[in-house]
């Protein structure tokens, strides 16, 4: 194990230490250096060794070329490329997405070797100081990075004997406030229906499955007539790209069947035309190829709402506005979570049922009446007491 030194450098206790690097294959040396706290707040080593403050060199026994390569070097070149056949589609682009708008920027030139819980930590802080994320935001960047350091020890692009750097770090804090999601009430729906109907058959006809089936997007594109069956929509597919289609839904949950509303199947059956049974629903313009959805929203759908001056939620905002509606006409939120195909029913309550806030109101002041009579009756039983005594 080599050693480092402690020492003052202006304002601060730094530690310094060598690291090797690689030359055309020839180890060399070179100080590495690491601010450790400011002077005025420790007045020895010891005091810093007490709160393990002073870290230990790392081991450069066992390093090779391949262990002090680039992290950059290594997800561009190793991992990626290594997880095109191994994960979903969904979840390799949500591994890029992470890595070029997080990881990438922040870790440029650092090394394999160079990483440890210490080192970790500091990265996420260092993006939470810098973006107010959300929880779920963080919790993708660490699982990815756990997901690369996990890869690379499997490889020998990082110590084995060493644990996972990402494995044990703590989410920063956030206390950024939960935004609600946008949501498609009934009243929406009726009128983007009846503007579409006069500007775009397959718009109009794709807004009904999507308001009145609570059909994610992806699933949407993914349905072909052979799915629907006996009055249901069998969820066997996801197309979450033209070109990108997988079998099953996004949990296994997922895969289910939801109820047709008669709406819902005479927009179907104006829209049938003599399809096969094995031809999605929704076509593209490339024959054969499911209809993007973002694509019919950005050419379609958003500009004629905006000219009519209703609000486009998105096409998510249908599924939060369908659980919505059932809601306040009293379904039970056990057979909407049914319908949506939830894992838990209290994701559905979270972050799926909105209740517009005048009936919140009238909640309240029900629940104000009922408190101020039981408060009564208690007034009331206490009096009768002093009066027995």
């Amino acid at each position: 194990m080599q050693k480092g030194t402690v020492y003052k450098h202006g304002n601060f206790w730094v530690f310094r230490y060598k690291v090797p690097v690689f030359t055309n294959g020839k180890k060399e040396w070179k100080d590495e250096y690491q601010k450790l706290a400011p002077l005025d707040q420790y007045d020895s080593v010891a005091a810093l060794q007490k709160d393990g403050l002073v870290p230990k060199a790392p081991d450069t026994a066992s390093l090779t070329p391949s262990r002090t390569q680039l992290l950059s070097d290594f997800v561009e070149r190793v991992y990626f490329p290594g997880q095109n056949t191994k994960l979903k589609a969904s979840t390799l682009r949500s591994y890029r997405q992470v890595y070029n708008c997080y990881v990438r920027p922040r870790t440029n030139g650092s090394r394999m070797c160079d990483f440890n819980l210490p080192v970790a930590q500091k990265f996420l802080d260092k993006i939470a100081s810098e973006i107010p994320l959300s929880t779920s935001s963080f919790q993708k960047i660490k699982w990815f990075c756990v997901a690369v350091f996990a890869e690379a020890r499997i490889v020998g692009a990082f110590d084995y004997n060493s644990l996972n750097p990402f494995s044990d770090v703590r989410l920063p804090k956030v206390r950024r406030p939960k935004q609600t999601g946008r949501h498609a009430t009934l009243e929406n729906v009726v009128d983007m229906l009846a503007i579409l109907s006069d500007v775009d058959a397959v718009a109009t006809r794709v807004v009904a499955m999507a308001a009145f089936s609570g059909l994610r997007k992806s699933e949407i594109q993914g349905l072909k007539w052979e799915d629907v069956q006996d009055g249901e929509i069998h969820v066997k597919r996801t197309a979450w790209r033209t070109t990108t289609i997988e079998h099953g839904g996004k949990t296994e949950s997922s895969q289910g069947a939801v109820p047709i509303l008669p709406l819902l199947a005479k927009h179907l059956e104006a829209h049938r035309n003599g399809h096969p049974s094995d031809s999605y629903i929704f076509v593209g313009p490339k024959l054969g190829r499911p209809l993007d959805l973002k694509n019919l929203a950005t050419r379609v759908v958003i500009p004629t709402l905006k000219e009519a001056g209703i609000p486009w939620c998105g096409w998510h905002g249908f599924r939060r506005g369908l659980a919505s509606s059932l809601h306040a006409l009293k379904v039970d939120d056990l057979d909407i979570q049914r319908i949506l195909r939830h894992s838990n029913v209290a994701v559905t309550r979270a972050s799926y049922i909105k209740i517009p806030s005048e009936l919140a109101k009238a909640a309240m002041a029900k629940l104000e009446k009922a408190l101020g009579v039981s408060a009564e009756k208690g007034k009331q039983e206490s009096r009768r007491r002093q009066k027995r005594g």
